[in-house]
């Protein structure tokens, strides 16, 4: 009995000790691969006035590497704390206003089932492509307490159709 007692203790050990091993791995893995993040704070001007509501994306390019981030614009306001913000590096930015008849800025479909049901189309800022889906909007994340941004958008009828 004895001889199987020290077996058996020796693989109890030994399973414990790849478990402990293991446990250490994933909790090193775990904060190895936290992202760097930093605040991101601004204002989203349209035709030299706030946007009074939409979204603002910041998507990783140029090596930055991880998810985009995504924020509310309220009153021409975005405040991003640095917990939820943009990851440290380059991004473009892509800002889209709400419109304000509930449609996605793209569903086209959906507006047009609205105009044949004899309803007017609701007046709505529309955001050109150059803002959003084919942005040249440039933002750096910088590494501290908070990063401050302008965007002043330039919108007219012939930008809007596009």
């Amino acid at each position: 009995m004895t001889v199987l007692m020290t077996n058996l203790f020796r693989k109890m050990a030994a399973h414990a000790t790849a478990v402990a091993g293991l446990t250490l791995l994933v909790g090193c893995s775990s904060s190895s691969q936290e992202l760097a993040r930093a605040r991101a704070i601004g204002v989203v001007r349209v035709d030299q006035g706030p946007l009074e509501q939409g979204t603002i994306r910041f998507v990783p390019i140029d090596g930055t590497k991880g998810p985009m981030t995504t924020a509310t614009i309220s009153e021409g306001m975005f405040d991003i704390p640095a917990e939820y913000g943009p990851l440290i590096g380059k991004h473009r930015v892509e800002i889209e206003a709400t419109d304000p008849n509930g449609f996605a800025p793209d569903d086209e479909e959906a507006a047009q089932k609205w105009i044949a049901m004899g309803r007017p189309r609701l007046a709505g800022i529309r955001i050109p492509l150059v803002y959003n889906q084919k942005s040249t909007l440039r933002a750096e994340i910088l590494p501290g307490d908070e990063n401050w941004m302008e965007f002043d958008l330039v919108v007219n009828d012939s930008q809007a159709r596009k």
